[in-house]
């Protein structure tokens, strides 16, 4: 059921949020379920998915697909509303747009074009080439995406516990699912180009239009190490995915994590809202 729910995102062009991706749901133990059969223009075959948390509590908005020949022939209900957990039902705007009413405000996502970052030498990155220049001179030597020299060797729990130590203040929507992700979903390393010790860890996975940046962790002690990790990160994704952008997912309503976020010049910015009212399908 799953890869037909992301099959007709795709198809109908829904912009999917920052939690819609087979390997987060597998992280989550999210599934796609029918809660219920149809009857509408396609017929008795119809049928209506959902996405479903470990306690059965609804977490996207729900579609209606013909089984017959789902391809081909698809009514989606309620599809310009893409819900984002923990809200039951949201969907996302450009800031640019007007809040809709009975929507409440939510959160953001910052949605960065890879391209953007092959050359440095623009004058808008100037400030980033200099956190760059700070983080690798902490370190002693360029930091580069790669494999460390002994991959076996990294403590993935220790680089955690570092992490989390050094935002141990900050509001969090779900840890327990956000450490599950980070074992989950795809990985690579900033590591040092000479020693080959890991620096940072980044976990990603996608859906049909992004690649979901779900965490950099970060060893402590190196200024710009963040910058420099996330930078390593867009240009490593460009050599494989081209153009897809990233979504870098929320700021979770801290003014530093997003002065941060917007420093690395996004794209665009959606606004995440939900709606209390949204009725059940």
């Amino acid at each position: 059921m799953k890869d037909i729910y992301l099959n007709v995102l795709e198809q109908l062009k829904i912009i999917p949020n920052f939690f819609v991706s087979e390997e987060y749901w597998e992280a989550m133990g999210w599934d796609v379920v029918v809660i219920k059969s149809g009857v509408n223009m396609v017929g008795d075959s119809s049928k209506i998915l959902t996405v479903v948390d470990t306690l059965g509590d609804k977490k996207l908005p729900s579609i209606r697909v013909d089984f017959r020949e789902y391809k081909n022939d698809i009514v989606a209900e309620d599809y310009t509303l893409l819900g984002t957990h923990p809200f039951e039902y949201s969907f996302c705007k450009p800031r640019s747009m007007p809040v809709p009413q009975h929507y409440d405000f939510c959160d953001r996502q910052y949605i960065y074009n890879p391209s953007n970052y092959i050359d440095l030498n623009k004058p808008q990155f100037k400030l980033l080439r200099k956190n760059i220049k700070v983080a690798q001179a902490d370190a002693g030597e360029c930091l580069i995406i790669g494999e460390p020299e002994k991959p076996e060797d990294v403590k993935i729990d220790e680089l955690l516990a570092q992490w989390m130590c050094s935002v141990e203040n900050r509001k969090w929507y779900d840890p327990q699912g956000f450490l599950s992700s980070v074992f989950k979903c795809q990985s690579l390393f900033l590591i040092g180009e000479k020693t080959r010790k890991t620096y940072a860890l980044l976990v990603y996975d996608t859906n049909w239009k992004y690649i979901n940046l779900r965490g950099c962790l970060t060893i402590p002690n190196i200024r710009g190490l963040s910058e420099t990790a996330r930078i390593r990160f867009f240009q490593e994704m460009y050599k494989i995915y081209g153009h897809k952008e990233i979504n870098d997912g929320g700021d979770l309503g801290i003014k530093g994590l997003r002065f941060f976020k917007e420093r690395l010049l996004p794209d665009y910015i959606y606004a995440i809202y939900s709606s209390r009212g949204a009725s059940n399908v």
